[in-house]
């Protein structure tokens, strides 16, 4: 019996032997076809990939992608931007949404889901660029070289500080590899992010700040993170948390670019002082501030204490560098100088152009005739080739506050307004450039001094005094009815002011 039990257990070996031999055998043919179907699906993801992407991001993405563990948690990218909206880091609906549905990312379980998944991860990126793009906002990094300036006139009661201490201490931080949350609560301390911070509170709308010191610190410490999902993350958009993912991507050409203006800086407030110098009070001293740090989209931005700009604003060449200073010069000026309708001392610029009247027709119409002064006066001053802009939109301008006038002053069609204002309003709108015309005529009928001051006294004051000076000249700016309507409404001011 033990024999024969024997003889059937080597029977059994003996056909196991043969069906994995089978087996094994069948599995080779199977790889030996299908080894060129996977080759063939390799090349072409890779050339899919190599049509989006440089060399160097797309071994930046097949070297970070394998390291996220487990690969599952690459999905985690879905939820990225749901936390960074909800700690003050989002686009106020500048940009696309990145990842809304987490079962769009492709898993990268092999090779081919790795490169399935840079692929994923490049078209969002390059869908952020563009809208970027279309926002003004360069990917590139020019060289940095100003022209040569002729011999200036020197302003020795004005001085301009161009501060570059939080770039410069977040790159300082990362040089090590990755910010720690020390480093990250020293940078949010630095006196430009005060001010920023500042900003970004008196323009919030939210009950609570829209970014606080505390999530701050955490998105700065995120952007100096080693982690490969947080690298994946800032590589998809350089305006991820709160833009310090762009310094992070790019530190060597930032580190560069902030040399080279550091190397300049004397010449750069020079040039803006010269600009606007002739505009300032000779009989008392103006000391500036004009910072470049990261600050997702707060745009250009004032207080009392300085004027800045997003960080990759500074990558747009030298003229727009000179004129975004020049225009923070501006705005700071009229901040300490002005007083809001009521009297108050206006936390941004913004806030001169809202009046609180209880009739909206002529709410929204001191809207409309602030914002035509004040963005306008801050273009002449700050861009010696706002007069061809002036010339293409100034009678357009001026039939925008007419049809305001008769549409909704005149009619009562509210509707109309926000219309009207929109058509008009944004950089090479007619409303800025009739804003441009208006200031010209003063500074040239009254003398540069004179458009401080007038600014000073209210936008009506300064549209009502260039509308003089027109009739001066011969030349209507707007007809009657406009004159009427904005001789009401600085009566109205007037009567709001005393009660």
């Amino acid at each position: 019996m033990a024999a024969t039990g024997i003889v059937r257990t080597k029977r059994r070996c003996n056909v196991f032997r043969r069906n994995v031999m089978v087996c094994v055998a069948f599995g080779a043919l199977v790889c030996a076809a299908s080894g060129p179907a996977i080759g063939g699906e390799r090349e072409r993801l890779r050339g899919e990939l190599r049509a989006l992407v440089g060399e160097a991001d797309e071994a930046f993405l097949l070297a970070e992608i394998p390291r996220v563990q487990p690969w599952h948690n690459i999905r985690h990218l879905a939820r990225f931007q749901q936390m960074q909206d909800r700690v003050g880091g989002g686009f106020c609906g500048c940009l696309p949404g990145q990842i809304a549905n987490v079962e769009e990312i492709p898993l990268p379980v092999d090779e081919i889901g790795v490169l399935q998944t840079a692929i994923f991860l490049a078209e969002q990126r390059n869908i952020t660029r563009g809208a970027l793009t279309r926002l003004g906002i360069p990917s590139d990094f020019p060289s940095f070289k100003p022209p040569e300036l002729p011999a200036m006139k020197e302003f020795p009661q004005m001085t301009l500080h161009i501060d570059l201490s939080v770039p410069n201490a977040f790159l300082e931080a990362l040089a090590d590899g990755e910010i720690t949350m020390g480093e990250a609560r020293e940078i949010v301390r630095m006196p430009a992010n005060r001010e920023l911070l500042r900003f970004v509170w008196s323009r919030c709308d939210r009950p609570k700040p829209c970014v606080t010191d505390s999530t701050l610190t955490y998105l700065i410490w995120k952007a100096g993170s080693s982690d490969p999902l947080e690298r994946l993350w800032r590589w998809m958009n350089p305006m991820n948390d709160f833009g310090y993912a762009d310094l992070a991507v790019n530190a060597n050409e930032y580190r560069r670019l902030i040399d080279d203006v550091q190397m300049h800086r004397q010449e750069i407030a020079c040039a803006a002082l010269a600009r606007v110098g002739s505009f300032f009070p000779t009989n008392r001293k103006t000391e500036a501030t004009y910072a470049f740090l990261p600050g997702c989209f707060t745009g250009d931005w004032e207080t009392l204490e300085m004027a800045g700009a997003n960080m990759p604003r500074i990558r747009t060449g030298w003229e727009e560098i000179l004129r975004r200073i020049s225009a923070g010069l501006i705005r700071g000026e009229l901040l300490r100088r002005c007083r809001g309708p009521g009297g108050d001392h206006p936390r941004v610029v913004d806030d001169l152009i809202h009046a609180g009247l209880d009739d909206e027709r002529f709410e929204l119409f001191f809207d409309v005739i602030a914002y035509t002064v004040v963005e306008g006066a801050v273009e002449y001053m700050s861009n010696p080739s706002s007069s061809v802009q002036e010339l293409a939109g100034v009678s357009a301008g001026a039939d925008l506050i007419d049809d305001y006038v008769g549409e909704v002053i005149r009619r009562q069609q509210l509707e109309s307004a926000h219309i009207i204002f929109e058509h008009g309003r944004g950089p090479g709108g007619a409303l800025i450039a009739l804003g441009i015309h208006l200031t010209r005529i003063i500074a040239e009928r009254d003398g540069p001094h004179a458009v401080l001051p007038l600014l000073e006294q209210g936008p009506v004051a300064f549209f009502q005094r260039a509308v003089e000076i027109g009739a001066e000249s011969g030349g209507d700016l707007v007809d009657d009815e406009s004159v009427s309507a904005v001789r009401d409404l600085s009566a109205r001011l007037v009567r709001s002011s005393k009660s």
